[in-house]
């Protein structure tokens, strides 16, 4: 099942995290964030964009989140996307089913501009994203650091919309 999250799922969120941190290059974060700073973080992502989780049996097997861009006002209609999954989650399309409920909502705050900022190489990051209609538009080269090894990213972009609008918060919603 895919729901909204609420206050009670950061803890299973944050350690489906704290392995990407520890162990991978998905994410370039390098420095576990102790459990307050992280909920205080997925607190104020919430106040403006979708935070879902897909559950199953009562525990979440992955979470999707939208972030801001840019600081820029001029970018509030572009937003940046993120997935992450329990190991066991792997490869049984949760990744999929996150990252469409997600445009959904999306589409409801006016987003006309979809990112996603992948570390080379993701191969199923990849696929889910061309899957739904990302289209690659560019890559940084070496424009990361860890393990003490230089990396790439790579940025696939989805159109949702060509239409003027303004933007509205997530918070401002009115979800059922």
């Amino acid at each position: 099942m895919i729901r909204l999250l609420i206050d009670n799922d950061v803890r299973q969120v944050y350690d489906i995290y704290m392995p990407y941190i520890e162990n991978t290059v998905i994410t370039f974060e390098k420095e576990k964030p102790s459990f307050e700073a992280f909920y205080q973080r997925v607190l104020n992502i919430k106040k403006n964009y979708p935070y879902l989780v897909y559950e199953e049996d009562g525990k979440i097997l992955g979470y999707a989140y939208a972030s801001r861009f840019r600081d820029r006002k001029a970018f509030d209609n572009t937003c940046e996307l993120s997935i992450y999954l329990n190991d066991k989650a792997k490869g049984k399309g949760i990744g999929k089913k996150l990252l469409s409920k997600m445009l959904e909502y999306l589409r409801l705050q006016n987003i006309n501009s979809v990112v996603s900022c992948i570390t080379v190489p993701n191969l199923a990051s990849d696929h889910i994203h061309e899957s739904m209609g990302f289209t690659l538009c560019g890559y940084f080269h070496n424009s990361g650091i860890k393990f003490n090894k230089l990396l790439d990213v790579k940025f696939y972009e989805l159109i949702l919309s060509n239409e003027v609008k303004e933007f509205i918060p997530f918070s401002n919603l009115r979800i059922i």
